[in-house]
């Protein structure tokens, strides 16, 4: 008969995963910079298909939106607040770079909110250059924050 361990016995770990799991980032103002720089491309991608002709992906650009206001309140926040824990940015520092994601983060969200509101339907030309006008403040806003790091 095979005796085998009871199962509440972990499963030993790869040295390799152990490693990975004690690395720490070099810089949190960097992993700011590469969330920030993340939207970037979402609000671009999302800029790009807002438009109502074929080919455009408008329902994924809506989602990107939500993604990028969604990782500018919870991602970049927490970042900013190890950053600071950590003496890389100073305490007023990080309050205006939040305050300034925050901004940010409305304006994608509020663009992303125009996109959808009259679900199933696509919304009007108003609501899309609203929505465009919305998506292009919020990388204003994005390029702005990455120039204050």
């Amino acid at each position: 008969m095979i005796r085998r361990p009871p199962r509440s016995t972990p499963k030993p770990s790869s040295a390799a995963s152990d490693v990975y799991k004690r690395q720490e980032p070099t810089s949190f103002v960097r992993g700011v910079r590469n969330q920030l720089e993340m939207d970037l491309g979402l609000v671009d991608f999302a800029l790009a298909n807002l438009c109502i002709a074929a080919g455009c992906e408008i329902e994924e650009a809506a989602a990107r939106l939500g993604y990028a206001a969604w990782n500018l309140d919870y991602s970049v926040p927490h970042q900013l607040a190890e950053a600071k824990t950590r003496n890389e940015i100073a305490g007023a520092q990080q309050k205006v770079l939040q305050r300034a994601g925050s901004a940010a983060a409305r304006l994608c969200r509020s663009a992303r909110t125009r996109l959808l509101a009259r679900q199933p339907s696509l919304p009007d030309a108003s609501e899309l250059a609203q929505a465009k006008k919305e998506g292009a403040k919020c990388r204003a806003d994005l390029e702005s924050l990455l120039a204050q790091l």
